[in-house]
């Protein structure tokens, strides 16, 4: 058997506090590591004795599934989890939150008998870099909760619950002790019935809410047909339009909505100069035009008096899904290159700091109107590329010129990847906000599992 520890101080901190912090919904999907090759089955939430989680993990071209379960919790101090069936011979986890001087430390310890197949040196470097991603995910997010433990407890709304961003949000509310109520489009218990398409929202149903986070919408990425753009169009348009007006009838309605929206407002600036930021004028395009619609749909909720932010969001960045995993694969296959002319703005952020900016944007009462939600250091598409590139150990790709994407992808290839914009987060810099992936290589090192001690 192989015993594998790490440790890490965390300042201000609890042992208290990283108990309960574990014990919640939402810790699971929080500290999921984003590089590894896994399909979560079924995860019980919140953590008790009998717990069982069920994982499909992959080990080269085969995969197996992981039963765990947990087997012992110490009130406050710990828990630990064993397999009982899966790829290892023998894996035993222990979790320990201990008090120290001016904060306290979290602990990992894993016991493990790898398969014939794997090294134990293997085994080791996977679990070197999922605990460093797993410690620094866990005293960020406690940091970030303990800024407003002195506030009530928040009940919100969120549409597109299960998307990318819907996902980590909640995870992330849960984790801080809010309680998360999704929309849905079936009638499943605990959420709040919605259906776009036929208008059918009950203002009753969002008397008891605190705030509302909207991030329902059609994906963006496919050739833009006509049907595909009334689809993009009507999902944002429509369903900001039911929501808002059910807000306006609502018998107590919600102190803030927080309904998304997207950098492609500003259309395009693809000069090196061409910086913008929330007091520039609207761009033209498509993307400009939606968003555009897609913002003034919610003046039925401000004019009944909530407040209404709209945060407009760049490129995401991360692991688990949108626009990193398929830029990654091209960068594995050495075909991740310039497009066109490489100049245009490409403007990001990472999944943890829109996370931490809808949190924000829930409490902070001078947060109202658009707030640009993108990391201060907005790159150009060539630089994206070799950055990929050198984070996957492989050579930069060849160009693909923009005739190419013209007739690959049509109206969505020009407007969506030959032209760009740099985008500013002048509000949230003004603000006071602190970025946790203020650069592109932050970012990728911490979804690609290439953090150093």
């Amino acid at each position: 058997m192989t015993t594998w520890e790490r440790t890490t101080f965390l300042p201000g901190a609890t042992a208290r506090a990283l108990f309960d912090w574990h014990m919640r919904p939402g810790a699971f999907q929080r500290l999921r590591p984003p590089w590894e090759r896994m399909d979560l089955l079924h995860h019980d939430e919140p953590v008790r004795v009998g717990g069982d989680t069920r994982m499909r993990v992959y080990l080269g071209p085969l995969y197996k599934t992981w039963l765990d379960r947990i087997v012992h919790i110490e009130e406050g101090r710990g828990f630990v989890d064993e397999q009982v069936a899966g790829p290892m011979r023998a894996w035993r986890h222990e979790h320990r939150f201990d008090d120290a001087a001016g904060g306290a430390t979290l602990t990992d310890r894993v016991t493990f008998e790898p398969p014939w197949v794997v090294s134990r040196a293997a085994i080791t470097a996977r679990l070197d870099a999922m605990f460093r991603r797993r410690h620094l995910i866990t005293a960020e997010d406690l940091a970030r909760h303990a800024a407003q433990a002195h506030l009530p407890r928040l009940r919100v709304g969120v549409t597109g619950a299960t998307g990318l961003i819907g996902q980590e949000l909640a995870a992330f509310l849960r984790g801080g002790g809010h309680t998360v109520v999704p929309f849905t489009r079936g009638d499943a218990r605990g959420g709040i019935p919605w259906d776009p398409s036929s208008g059918r929202l009950d203002p009753a149903a969002l008397a008891d809410l605190d705030a509302i986070v909207h991030l329902a919408g059609e994906p963006i990425a496919a050739r833009w047909t006509p049907a595909h753009k009334d689809r993009v169009r009507q999902s944002r348009v429509g369903g900001t339009s039911l929501l808002a007006a059910a807000i306006a009838r609502c018998p107590r309605p919600p102190r803030v909505l927080v309904s998304c929206s997207a950098v492609g407002w500003y259309g395009s600036t693809d000069d090196d100069s061409g910086f913008v930021d929330e007091s520039s004028p609207r761009g033209e395009g498509f993307l400009a035009d939606v968003g555009d619609e897609w913002e003034a749909a919610a003046e039925p909720a401000r004019a009944a008096g909530v407040r209404v932010t709209h945060p407009r969001m760049g490129i995401v960045v991360s692991g688990h899904g949108g626009f990193l995993p398929s830029q990654l694969t091209l960068a594995r296959a050495c075909l991740q290159g310039p497009v066109g002319t490489g100049r245009q703005g490409i403007s990001w952020v990472a999944l943890d700091d829109v996370v931490d900016i809808l949190h924000r944007a829930l409490r902070d009462e001078t947060l109202a109107g658009p707030i640009n939600v993108t990391a201060p250091t907005p790159v150009a598409q060539a630089e994206l590329a070799a950055e990929l590139a050198q984070q996957v150990g492989r050579p930069l790709g060849p160009p693909a010129p923009a005739a190419a994407i013209r007739l690959l992808l049509g109206e969505m290839g020009e407007e969506l990847v030959l032209r760009g914009a740099r985008v500013l987060p002048a509000r949230l810099t003004a603000a006071g906000y602190r970025w946790r992936r203020p650069t592109l290589r932050q970012a990728l090192t911490v979804e690609l599992g290439h953090l150093e001690d």
